[in-house]
């Protein structure tokens, strides 16, 4: 029994760190319509490495043009609500404006540049622009828990056409439930060994 314990904490210790490779955290961006009726579609992710912040999003068929687009955060539970933009506003620089099909592709460090960020959203975090830390540390806590989530505002539905809830990439999913599985099976082995031996 006692050699169960290692392999059980070997095993969690792998599992997780196959789960969120060390190098980058990556989020799915599976956009849906923010109430309205649309027939506009988009993809795409979010990824950090180390403190960089990579924001990839390719749209098609929006109602109208693009307005703006940016980062959302904090909701109060994951996947639902709403929240103050973290991003910098009005929209990120470069984002296509007034198109309906498009792409973006921007990469940020959010512990040093302070253009990325809303100041409204440094200040309710305790942040500065000489220290965007706290910051940077509740949004990646939040993209973490499904408690962020990107806009694309359009001139149709300049509240927001298509929303996209920060989610991890399906291996992440299936690495998870597999770690789950077998931590499982070795729990309900050593359960079985114990009645047996006792």
């Amino acid at each position: 029994m006692s050699r169960i314990r290692p392999i059980t904490a070997a095993l969690a210790v792998t599992l997780m760190a196959a789960s969120v490779p060390a190098h980058a955290q990556r989020w799915d961006l599976v956009f849906r319509p923010e109430g309205v009726s649309t027939p506009g579609l988009a993809s795409g992710f979010l990824e950090l490495t180390g403190q960089e912040l990579r924001l990839n999003v390719a749209f098609a068929d929006l109602t109208s043009g693009t307005t703006v687009s940016h980062i959302h955060c904090c909701t109060a539970s994951p996947f639902v609500g709403n929240a103050g933009v973290a991003s910098t506003v009005p929209s990120f620089a470069g984002f296509p404006v007034g198109v309906r099909s498009g792409s973006f592709d921007q990469t940020w460090n959010i512990f040093t540049d302070v253009s990325f960020w809303n100041a409204v959203f440094l200040a309710n975090n305790g942040a500065t622009a000489a220290n965007l830390t706290p910051a940077a540390n509740a949004l990646v806590g939040a993209l973490q828990a499904g408690r962020a989530y990107v806009n694309i505002h359009t001139q149709t539905n300049p509240g927001g056409e298509l929303r996209a809830y920060t989610t991890p990439e399906p291996q992440t999913w299936a690495l998870l439930a597999t770690g789950i599985g077998v931590l499982g099976a070795i729990a309900r082995r050593r359960a079985g060994r114990a009645t047996a031996g006792g």
